[in-house]
């Protein structure tokens, strides 16, 4: 069984190196042009904030008000976090084996049904310890107790976790079929669980496992909110990833609003997607069929392939806004809002930006020759990787005011400080 509750959350811990973030002095250029970013539509109440981006998806940031809590940290190999994980999915594995091999010792459906009843028990109780733990984990980034690189790592493990856990329900489902008709509320139950397996684990993630299993380095950037909203941004050098989150929690007890007179609410939450997100859905082409509620939820689920990527929608039908978005895209496809160059030292630097938690090019040469300079790149003074043989770095933007520095090997140097405002 992999560990759960304060097991999981002291094995996280364990593995967090905090990392100090120290400040770059920088040339002052000044604020930066207004963008798409100004555009962020207030929509009821709860003031969601979808976001109009010119030719290309819209995008969720949550409501950040006043204390908001923001970073940029890097991640690479960490042997005890891919250990960590590896670990978390051993367990995992021998936890399906272990139900296997009871499953088909039992004599009789009857007894059968009972340790699918169990196995579903036991699977919820492992599912709300990682949800809680993920929530925990975002509260302390938040409130100033858990480091960037240290929330990364826990979410790193946190993730390999969800992912055993999704594969232990997979195999649960695949088994109902011969437990017979009593298993109709452990099977609604299943059902609701993917609802929260499907909402914890996503892209950004994902690379995060990767990197620290030695896969390519990078930077991600992490904002949370008072209210538990999120967002974490990553890429590599062509896929850029994002998954944004306006609240701690979908409202699990709320009716349906897109239910009516009786009949489904599918095409109601896919028209309400529509409406959020045009320029996505005219540019939809092989997008798979949209998925209704989760058993007993009220959670939606609708996936679009567009022309620059992949947009995953959670529409909360309680309230009929979106709770959480994954967006997949190709870098190249993500508008770029602004430029700014800076030269010292001999050296030139151009960034070129999108929006916060969005991409990030910088662009470090010899200022005659205009030749590509090798340079390690540092965003408020934490490293975020190194020039190629083009001198060129793709990484992330984070928030607000922010200082990019780029230093070579012989300790030139030519910094810049932007200044924008957030949606």
């Amino acid at each position: 069984m992999p560990p759960t509750g304060p097991r999981l959350r002291h094995l996280a811990t364990a593995l967090c190196l905090c990392l100090a973030l120290t400040a770059v002095a920088g040339l002052a250029l000044g604020s930066l042009p207004g963008g798409p970013e100004s555009n962020a539509a207030v929509d009821g109440d709860r003031q969601l904030r979808i976001v109009e981006e010119r030719n290309a998806s819209n995008y969720l940031q949550p409501d950040r008000g006043t204390d908001a809590r923001d970073a940029v940290a890097y991640q690479d190999v960490d042997l005890g976090v891919a250990v960590g994980a590896g670990s978390a999915r051993l367990h995992s594995h021998h936890d399906r084996l272990a139900f296997d091999e009871r499953f088909a010792a039992a004599p009789n459906r009857s007894a059968r049904l009972a340790i699918f009843r169990d196995g579903v028990a036991d699977l919820a109780r492992r599912t709300a310890d990682v949800r809680e733990a993920r929530t925990a984990a975002r509260a302390s980034f938040r409130d100033g107790t858990l480091t960037a690189p240290a929330y990364f790592r826990e979410l790193a493990l946190l993730d390999a976790a969800t992912d055993g856990l999704e594969t232990e329900r997979s195999r649960l489902e695949e088994v109902v079929g011969q437990v017979g008709p009593g298993a109709g509320p452990s099977l609604t139950r299943l059902q609701n669980l993917e609802a929260d397996l499907e909402t914890m684990n996503g892209p950004v993630a994902a690379e995060l496992q990767g990197r620290y299993r030695g896969n390519d380095s990078g930077a991600t950037v992490i904002s949370v909110t008072a209210d538990g909203g999120f967002v974490a941004a990553t890429s590599d050098d062509e896929q850029f990833y994002r998954v944004a989150q306006e609240t701690a929690d979908w409202s699990r007890d709320g009716e349906d609003r897109f239910v009516s007179n009786g009949s489904g609410g599918l095409s109601q939450a896919l028209e309400r997607a529509a409406d959020l997100y045009p320029w996505t859905f005219s540019h939809q082409f092989g997008s798979p069929p949209p998925r209704g509620v989760f058993g007993t939820t009220s959670l939606y689920k609708i996936a679009v392939v567009h022309q620059s990527g992949r947009l995953t929608v959670y529409l909360d039908g309680s309230t009929e806004e979106v709770y959480r978005e994954v967006q997949q895209n190709r870098r190249a496809t993500v508008p770029q809002n602004w430029s700014r160059s800076a030269t010292a030292d001999g050296l030139a630097m151009t960034v070129n930006g999108t929006y916060a938690s969005g991409p990030l090019d910088v662009t470090v040469s010899d200022a005659v020759s205009g030749a590509g300079v090798d340079s390690r790149v540092r965003i408020d003074g934490t490293y975020v990787g190194t020039t190629d043989g083009s001198g060129h770095l793709g990484t992330v933007q984070p928030y607000g005011t922010f200082t990019v520095n780029a230093t070579t090997a012989a300790n030139e140097s030519v910094a810049a400080t932007f200044s924008r405002g957030t949606p």
